[in-house]
């Protein structure tokens, strides 16, 4: 019965209506939720994904899956399924690229490129960024003196708005992989 919410509200500490009160204000007025509150609720249902999974192989059922949002990729599953799915990185890529597939069928192709090229933009920003100790905008002008390390095979460095949507999620998988380095000239006999 709803009156019993009532009552139950108020019988609770102050400081645990506080604390009620701050997650409900995380939904902005129009119903969107924080960033912070929505990363929240992925990992809480990655994390009951997860116990399903140990509760299906308790009962001798293998079970395992990959959760993708944005940049990130969650494998979920027994030991064994979760060691087949990291081991397959084409899988993997397949399964992004299908899904991010789904997005430019239900939307534009050119907003999803768009997307796409931003995010490597400010991965190549970020790594440059780090090479050098300083935030700082990727020089594409200076590429003949530094080297961009861990770009997927047949990748050549240049700027994001000359990849296809293809190379750009390549390049967004690769990116844990992705350094930059000063290019070290070989002297001249």
């Amino acid at each position: 019965d709803i009156s019993e919410f009532g009552s139950a509200w108020g019988k609770l500490p102050t400081y645990e209506k506080e604390v009620w009160n701050q997650k409900a204000a995380q939904e902005d007025a129009t119903g969107q939720l924080s960033e912070k509150r929505h990363k929240t609720l992925i990992k809480q249902h990655l994390q009951k994904l997860e116990y399903e999974c140990s509760k299906l192989e308790e009962l001798g059922v293998s079970c395992g899956g990959i959760a993708h949002h944005q940049n990130s990729v969650s494998v979920f599953g027994n030991n064994k399924s979760v060691q087949f799915i990291k081991n397959d990185d084409e899988f993997i890529r397949r399964f992004i690229v299908a899904n991010e597939s789904n997005l430019i069928q239900n939307g534009n192709v050119q907003d999803t490129k768009e997307i796409l090229r931003q995010k490597v933009q400010q991965l190549f920003n970020k790594k440059y960024g780090e090479f050098l100790g300083k935030a700082s905008k990727f020089p594409y002008k200076k590429l003949q003196s530094l080297e961009v390390v861990g770009l997927p095979k047949d990748t050549i460095l240049k700027p994001p708005s000359q990849y296809g949507i293809k190379k750009l999620q390549d390049i967004m998988l690769s990116q844990n992989d992705i350094f930059i380095k000063q290019r070290i000239e070989s002297p001249v006999s």
